[in-house]
Parts: C-alpha cells; sequence; structure tokens
C-alpha cells in the first residue's frame, strides 16, 4: 500500500500491468518453447488458411483467451486517460488508436505459435482476445475513472487502509484464478444441470463421505477438502490485521459477546467467499461444486483469524513456532501422503526417473490445469513463511535473514513431502514443486514482515512522549531594588 501522502492506483500501475498481462498471455501461448523455424512465406499462408475460419475449437481457450484481454483493454485506457480531463473526443482517439494494438498483439501471438509445436493456431482465439480487449476499453468508458476512484477511496479508509488489506486483495485475486481454472466454461444450463445430475454439485454438506456426489474414493475428497482449508486460511491470517473485523469493545455489551460477533462475521466472510467460488466452479466444466467447501471455507478463515489474533504482539515465541509449524506440517503431510499405502520397493526406481530440470516433466501436462496445480503448491507454504517472519520481537528481524530462512524451511518441508511421495503409488512426485514451495515461503515472509513493520509503526505512534523537562526560571533581581539594599544595609 503506498504510504498517505501519495494517490493510490496511479496511472503508471495500470501500464506496468499490461505488460504483465501481455507477458503471461506470451507465456502461456508459446510454453513449452519448442522453437521450429519454417520459411516465413510457409508461416504466412498456413495462418492465412486459418484467419478463414472462426470455429471455436476449444471452449475453455476461447474463454481464456476472452477473460485475459478483458484487463489489457482496461489497463491500456487507464493508462492513457486516468486522471485526464473528461473528453469524449479523446476517448475515441484512444480507443481507435490502442484496440487495433490489441488485435495487432493477438494476431502476432497467434502466428507465432505456427513455430511451436504442439500449440495450435486459431482465427476464434484472435477473436476472443480481441473482445475482450474492448469489452475491457468499454468498461473503463463507462464506468472506469469512477470505479477507480472508489476504490481509491476504499485504501484510504482507516479500516482499509493497512497493508493486510490490499495483500488480501491480491491473495484472493489470485484464489480465484485457481479456483477457476482450467477455465472450460459453459453458458448452457443444459451442461449446469447435467453436472448436477453426475454428482459434480452437491448441495447437501459432506454427503460425499456416505456416497452422494460423483464417485471419487474418499481419501480424495479428504485430500481435497484438507487442500482446500490451507489455501482459505492464508485469508483469516489477512483479516485480522484489518481494522473492519477486529472486535471492537462496546459501552454496555460483555467481552465475549463482542468477541463471538466478531467471529461470527469473519466466518460468514470465508463463507461468502468459498459461496462465490463454489459458483464460479458451477460454470468451469471440469470442477466440483459443493456446499461442504462453504463450511469449510468459513472455518478455514474463522481459524486463520483466530490464530492470528492469538499471536502476541511482541512476536511468537519458538515453543509457538514449532508448535503452529508442525501443526501446517502435519495438515500438509496428510493431504500429501493419503492414502497412506507406502511401499518401500517402488522408492528407488522411482527417484532415478525423476527429472530434475524445472519445470520439465510439465511440458506434457495441460498447460492451464498446471497452472492450477502450480498457484496451489505456492498458496500452501505461504503459512511457513509466516511463520518465520513472526517468530521474535521486531526490532531483532533482518529482512533478508528471515525471507531466505522461510525459503529454506518451506523448501526443506516440501523435499520431505515429495520424499514420501516417491514410496505411494497413487502419487507423482515432482522436484519442482520444491522450489514452488521455496517461493511460497519467501511470498509469506514478505507479507509478514511488511505488516508487523507497519504495526510496530502504529504502536510507536500510539506510545505517550514524555514532556521535556524545563528548568525552573531564574529570578533576576534590580540592582537597585529595595530588597537588595535592605541586604547590603544601606
Amino acid at each position: 500500500m503506498p504510504p498517505r501522502s501519495a494517490k493510490p492506483l496511479p496511472p503508471r500501475q495500470f501500464g506496468w500491468t499490461v505488460l504483465a498481462v501481455a507477458a503471461f498471455i506470451l507465456y502461456g501461448s508459446w510454453v513449452p518453447f519448442n522453437l521450429r523455424w519454417q520459411p516465413v512465406g510457409d508461416a504466412f499462408a498456413q495462418f492465412q488458411s486459418l484467419l478463414g475460419s472462426t470455429k471455436i475449437l476449444s471452449r475453455s481457450d476461447f474463454g481464456a483467451n476472452f477473460l485475459l484481454g478483458v484487463p489489457l483493454g482496461f489497463c491500456l485506457l487507464a493508462w492513457r486517460l486516468l486522471d485526464q480531463p473528461r473528453s469524449r473526443l479523446s476517448l475515441v482517439i484512444n480507443i481507435a488508436i490502442l484496440w487495433p494494438w490489441c488485435v495487432a498483439f493477438a494476431v502476432f501471438v497467434e502466428f507465432c505459435q505456427l513455430y511451436f509445436p504442439g500449440r495450435t493456431s486459431s482465427g476464434s482465439d484472435i477473436l476472443a482476445q480481441s473482445g475482450g480487449a474492448a469489452l475491457g476499453m468499454l468498461i473503463y468508458a463507462v464506468a472506469g475513472q469512477s470505479l477507480i476512484v472508489r476504490c481509491r477511496g476504499l485504501f484510504l479508509q482507516d479500516q482499509f487502509s493497512s497493508p493486510a488489506f490490499g495483500f488480501c486483495v491480491l491473495y484472493v485475486t489470485v484464489l480465484v484464478l485457481n479456483q477457476l481454472l482450467p477455465m472450460d466454461f459453459s453458458a448452457s444450463p443444459a451442461d449446469w444441470i447435467r453436472k448436477y445430475k453426475e454428482g459434480k454439485v452437491v448441495i447437501s454438506p459432506f454427503s460425499e463421505l456416505i456416497g452422494g456426489g460423483a464417485k471419487v474414493e474418499e481419501w480424495r475428497k479428504v485430500s481435497a477438502w484438507l487442500e482446500y482449508f490451507a489455501l482459505l486460511f492464508p485469508v483469516g491470517l489477512l483479516l485480522a490485521f484489518v481494522p473492519y473485523t477486529l472486535p471492537i469493545p462496546q459501552e454496555g455489551v460483555s467481552p465475549s459477546v463482542v468477541m463471538a460477533r466478531a467471529c461470527i462475521r469473519v466466518f460468514c466472510i470465508g463463507a461468502a467467499l468459498a459461496g462465490l467460488l463454489e459458483m464460479g466452479q458451477i460454470l468451469v466444466l471440469s470442477r466440483f461444486s459443493s456446499v461442504s467447501e462453504i463450511v469449510l471455507g468459513g472455518a478455514s478463515v474463522l481459524c486463520g483469524w483466530a490464530i492470528a489474533r492469538a499471536m502476541s504482539e511482541s512476536g511468537l515465541t519458538l515453543e509457538s513456532s514449532l508448535i503452529l509449524g508442525q501443526a501446517w506440517l502435519l495438515l500438509l503431510a496428510v493431504a500429501a501422503w493419503l492414502p497412506f499405502e507406502f511401499d518401500s520397493s517402488i522408492g528407488g526406481p522411482r527417484f532415478s526417473q525423476l527429472n530434475w530440470i524445472p519445470f520439465a516433466a510439465d511440458l506434457e501436462k495441460n498447460y492451464l490445469g498446471r497452472l492450477e496445480e502450480i498457484l496451489t503448491r505456492v498458496m500452501l507454504f505461504i503459512p511457513f513463511g509466516v511463520v518465520v517472519a513472526a517468530y521474535g520481537t521486531f526490532r531483532n528481524v533482518t529482512s533478508l535473514r528471515r525471507c531466505l530462512a522461510a525459503v529454506l524451511v518451506a523448501a526443506g518441508i516440501s523435499l520431505l513431502l515429495e520424499a514420501g511421495q516417491l514410496f505411494l503409488m497413487e502419487r507423482v512426485a515432482n522436484p519442482t514443486d520444491i522450489l514452488l514451495a521455496g517461493v511460497g515461503g519467501w511470498i509469506g515472509a514478505k507479507f509478514a514482515l511488511r505488516i508487523r513493520e507497519v504495526y510496530a509503526q502504529q504502536q510507536s505512534e500510539m506510545l505517550p512522549q514524555n514532556p521535556p523537562i524545563t528548568p525552573p526560571p531564574v529570578v533576576r533581581l534590580n540592582v537597585d531594588d529595595p530588597i537588595r539594599v535592605r541586604m547590603r544595609g544601606e
């Protein structure tokens, strides 16, 4: 979060967002980067034949390209027009100049896919990304300036001015992306009804364990629930430092009632977030939606909030850090090692077949599905970084050392989990997950250190300042004063 003297969400931030979205589109379109050169003339002839057909080859790719085009168009206009005098002529001119660049970028991405075997160029993807950019520009033209001004006002309110709120918004954004991948959306009510009949939409809490829902092994359901609980847990940790969720004492109301109301409020926030995620997953054909996860989401957010509230202002003790770290390790171990059918005879051969080049083993998988796994792995190890950064008093904290320690702890625990998966026939060990765990530990440590820094500054400002000690006034008598004359005997 910027300091109060700065304006949140400046235009340059939207410019950097455009570059980030463009880089993400390029990476997702060209991975695994197996370049195979061909004459440019042949590529142009092949590409012209593809442009003649706008048939949608994959609804998930079409939806993904359309959604990626929306922030591209919105942020381009915000970068150029935000805080500028409103003028319809300027708006029309900028749209007329910038939208063709969005179309040209989409054409460039699809054309270059011809040089990467395994990727499919399609005229429908160009249409989708261009349409998404047009929608993003339309949204900005209608309400972009007012939406950004409202967001700025929200960030400047005292109850949302904590950096924890900004981190929470960022984390929830990534969480939404994680839960909607691989984005094989369907707007057909017939598909939704078919999902319900197939048991992919469960409205009775935890009925999956007694035969309700699709036929999936019980241990897989429990493992998925534990991971879901772990994914929403950091939201509760962050909400504990947002003033809106704090139990503020009220005159005539007992502290227990105030705390109970705060707990109910936090649980409802978590359940509402989980409910929105489940509603979105109904549109994703390959996803399961369940009321059970709404209950788990509320409980997870409340649990994270309560643990963060119980932390001492001077930081975690060594005993508390070890207890929390071991508890989180136990949760991840149960989720990663179920059904605990270890076989010592398969560990050695599977270890010799591991590919230690980062992301090399993922090239044969669906890139959107693997992106979901990558985000999940990073997010699961964020709490380890939080625990490492929260240990001890803040004045003894060294940012770089704590971040390195968090990376080592998270990577070491991930190494342990991956080693255990070598002996499980139902699991697949991947050395890349160790690297991703280290990234999650680093993110958690950076978040926690930033929040502790702001909290320490607020605490120092609230301490009473001792008034300066002023010496007593010096009384100076005039030489001709009657008292001095009598003292001299005159």
